[in-house]
């Protein structure tokens, strides 16, 4: 077989590398000897190579980055890292204000409260054995000197990003009955405690008093043995004023402590008593952030019925609840009770059509007396029946259009 190669003066220096065109083959002649072939081939390769050029190669060279463009991409990227730095912030805020809320709900919020109380109070023998009580209920606590002795405070650690613990206005001083007594009997109670007022600026202020029941006690086992050794009630009353106080006295001061400074007070007979006005005071405070959310939810409605009443009924979506709504409503008129809101919700079952029977009546005398003679179903022999009185309140709830109308007539 013979190769043959048509060539051009032109055509090699436009041929693509790697490919062969105008290449003919045809049949060899017995002529045709096996030396030809082998100085035609090399021939074709070493032309072959000699006419391949390889591609040009174009200026890929990225064009020099001004001062200006990387300023520029420089801003753009700490633009995106801020905007994703705050997104990151407002997302943990909410976090932290879904906990917040979550923690202070009543189930909750006592975790996060703890009760200071004074050294005092745990040496003494009422707080020891109180104390004793709060290891028990598992409350929370620390002992420290207080700035007042026998006083006790309250912190909150606040849920969330910072953790940080406030102080609650609210402070408890405990008094025995011999500090209480001496206080009365010079006069100087209302100025204590009109200079701890001052001291405790915005602070709710309690007091409790341990003891002062016994020491009742004693001066009443006192005064009649006197009079029983004496003869004479006069001459006993002369000594009493000189040496005791009487409960007349302590309550009368209590009251107008109360009242000036708005001072509770508490008497406690024993360290039982003392450990649960501390649960009280500790479970009000723990609450209070709860209790003032959900009354500023509740004033900024035009109304509401508040869902945490009591003798609420839960309605679920279902509706489920309703009929017992109805029962309830009924029920809450004076004079009235469940056997016969379940008389009237038997012929009525629900507030709507019973205002459509008030509808078709033309006179309010018929209004009044719709629900009238209505028989109550109940166990026993005895029949009753609804009387006009509370038929006539009834009709007015659903047929009056005047709000300012009083349902009783007393």
């Amino acid at each position: 077989m013979c190769v043959d190669s048509d060539k051009s003066e032109d055509s090699p220096s436009h041929k693509s590398p790697g490919k062969i065109k105008n290449v003919r083959y045809h049949s060899l002649s017995d002529t045709d000897s096996e030396e030809q072939l082998d100085t035609i081939r090399p021939i074709h390769l070493e032309d072959q190579l000699n006419t391949y050029s390889p591609p040009k190669l174009t200026n890929n060279r990225k064009p020099k980055v001004t001062e200006s463009v990387l300023e520029r991409r420089r801003l753009e990227k700490e633009l995106k890292a801020k905007e994703k730095a705050e997104k990151a912030k407002e997302k943990a805020e909410r976090a932290a204000l879904l906990e917040k809320i979550r923690h202070s709900k009543p189930d909750q919020c006592m975790k996060y409260i703890t009760v200071i109380l004074d050294e005092g109070i745990v040496t003494s023998n009422i707080g020891k054995k109180a104390v004793d009580l709060f290891k028990d209920i598992e409350f929370r606590f620390e002992v420290e000197k207080q700035r007042d002795p026998f006083s006790v405070t309250w912190t909150r650690k606040e849920p969330g990003l910072h953790s940080a613990v406030t102080e609650e206005k609210h402070i408890l001083f405990i008094w025995s009955y011999e500090k209480l007594v001496t206080t009365v009997k010079y006069c100087t109670l209302i100025d204590t405690f009109r200079e701890l007022k001052n001291k405790y600026n915005e602070f709710r202020i309690y007091l409790a008093i341990y003891g002062f029941g016994e020491y009742c006690r004693k001066i009443s086992r006192k005064r009649v043995d006197e009079v029983a050794i004496n003869g004479g009630e006069e001459r006993v009353k002369k000594r009493r004023r000189t040496l005791e106080i009487p409960r007349n006295q302590v309550d009368t001061i209590l009251c107008e402590l109360e009242v000036l400074l708005k001072v509770s007070t508490r008497f406690l007979k024993n360290h039982s008593e003392l450990s649960v006005l501390l649960q009280q005071i500790t479970k009000a405070i723990a609450e209070t952030p709860y209790r003032k959310e959900t009354e500023k939810r509740d004033l900024e409605k035009c109304w509401y019925a508040r869902g945490d009443s009591r003798d609420c009924v839960k309605v679920d979506k279902d509706l489920n609840g309703l009929y017992r709504l109805w029962l309830q409503q009924l029920s809450q008129f004076n004079k009235s009770s469940l056997d016969i809101a379940k008389s009237i919700a038997e012929i009525y079952p629900s507030p709507f059509t019973l205002y459509q029977a008030y509808q078709k009546l033309s006179t309010q005398k018929e209004k009044e007396l719709l629900l009238q003679d209505i028989q109550i179903k109940k166990g026993g022999s005895l029949t009753r029946r609804i009387g006009p009185e509370l038929s006539r309140k009834i009709s007015l709830l659903f047929s009056q259009e005047n709000g300012e109308i009083f349902l009783s007539q007393e």
